[in-house]
């Protein structure tokens, strides 16, 4: 009798899963898939829609059977199976249900496994870069030092935008104190600077500092300021 069912079966489903009933217990047969697979897991519940599926048994990849010893004469089951290839798991089969007492064959395609994602390419990567200064007008020469000869120098920090400009300047450290601090403060309103870059894209620099040098030589009435000499207004 079993020899004649086997063969039936293998008629019915030849590539397909197949359960099968025997006494009290319940048979699952099926075809190994095409796709290498390194196991497959079968799945269990009572045939009533509101039951879940729970793990029955995980059986190697070479296998095409499982017998269920657990079942119960009388009550119906179903069974789904799954081949499982690493961290893949094919969707599952069709439900397979038999009640334990029946011979009846139930027949459903297994489906193939998932197929393996194909790596994720890393992110394209821009270019890095520090601030660079464009145009940096020299300052307007305070008109009271001038008349006095007073030279000096003002320290400046600020904010370099992404779109090149020059933001919450102020004064750190200036020599006199208070003589070209306004001066040089007006000047970096209208510095343009080259931003910086990170992977290529366009970000706000805090931090920047710089040193504007107001430098008055008697001699010759040349004017410097941050160290480039131009002629007096």
């Amino acid at each position: 009798m079993a020899a004649s069912v086997r063969a039936l079966i293998a008629g019915l489903v030849a590539g397909g899963v197949a359960a099968l009933a025997q006494a009290a217990e319940l048979v699952v047969e099926w075809a190994p898939l095409a796709a290498r697979v390194e196991a497959y897991q079968i799945d269990r519940r009572v045939d009533d829609p509101g039951e879940e599926w729970k793990p029955l048994a995980r059986v190697g990849g070479d296998a095409t059977r499982f017998t269920d010893r657990s079942a119960s004469a009388g009550v119906r089951y179903c069974y789904r199976v799954r081949g499982l290839r690493g961290y893949q798991m094919s969707p599952p089969s069709p439900p397979l249900c038999n009640v334990a007492s029946e011979a009846v064959a139930a027949v459903a395609e297994a489906a193939e496994p998932a197929p393996e994602p194909p790596p994720t390419p890393p992110p394209p990567r821009g270019e890095d870069r520090e601030v660079k200064a464009i145009r940096r007008p020299p300052p307007a020469y305070p008109p009271g030092a001038q008349l006095q000869g007073i030279s000096g120098w003002v320290k400046l920090r600020f904010t370099v935008t992404a779109q090149g400009a020059t933001r919450d300047i102020q004064v750190v450290g200036a020599e006199p104190p208070g003589v070209f601090d306004q001066a040089a403060l007006d000047a970096a309103q209208r510095f343009v600077y080259a931003p910086r870059l990170e992977n290529g894209v366009a970000v706000d620099r805090p931090n920047v500092e710089t040193e504007i040098t107001f430098t008055w030589i008697d001699r010759g009435g040349i004017l410097t300021t941050d160290g480039r000499p131009r002629a007096p207004r």
